[in-house]
């Protein structure tokens, strides 16, 4: 069972706690953050702090073994500053995403931040969005690399060309797997490498 996503509002400690005792579901989170300036959640109206996120973060990593979070973030809200955005990297480094959904902003018809004024001109919006994105990708490589030589349990979802299957870790990582498997069954995998893109691995 994968755990979807919830706002950071509703996230509680007695739900991790849910998913610390239930060993059918996943130990990957998706808790969209959205920005890491205080500012700029005020400003989108949503009734956190990046300290009561974090801590929410933390308490999860306490409580379930090998959690994993990913998470959606908006760079170029009316009125980011070049300080709000550095305080969105430097969340993004405290607690090292798994995977991240980045956007630049836009505006919806018939919301508040549709009549914000907005002086950040588009190509600063996409440095810092390309900026965010690198960050991330050095994370997430730095962490594929800390798994060659470990042995995971993955899903088996889907036969490739040349005898290779795709697996499903429980964070949703790809992994190109050498070796006869089964099909939508759970199966102990090697990690033997890792690319900027891509695990491999083989049955164990």
């Amino acid at each position: 069972i994968r755990f979807m996503t919830s706002h950071p509002k509703d996230a509680t400690h007695e739900l991790f706690d849910m998913i610390a005792d239930c060993k059918k579901v996943s130990r990957h989170i998706h808790l969209p953050v959205q920005s890491g300036s205080n500012t700029i959640l005020k400003k989108m109206n949503r009734r956190y702090t990046a300290e009561e996120y974090l801590e929410l973060v933390d308490y999860a990593k306490k409580k379930i073994d090998g959690v994993t979070f990913s998470s959606d973030i908006i760079v170029g809200f009316p009125g980011e500053t070049l300080n709000d955005f550095k305080a969105t990297e430097e969340l993004v480094k405290k607690v090292g995403f798994r995977s991240l959904f980045t956007f630049i902003f836009s505006p919806r018809v018939g919301t508040a931040a549709e009549k914000m004024t907005d002086h950040t001109p588009h190509e600063t919006k996409a440095r810092r969005l390309n900026e965010l994105v690198a960050l991330q990708e050095a994370i997430t490589e730095e962490q594929d690399a800390r798994l060659i030589g470990s042995v995971v349990r993955a899903q088996i979802v889907e036969k490739l060309d040349d005898g290779e299957y795709e697996a499903r870790l429980d964070d949703n990582s790809a992994v190109t797997v050498r070796g006869e498997c089964l099909l939508n069954e759970f199966m102990q995998i090697e990690i033997t490498e890792s690319t900027k893109k891509r695990l491999y691995g083989k049955v164990k």
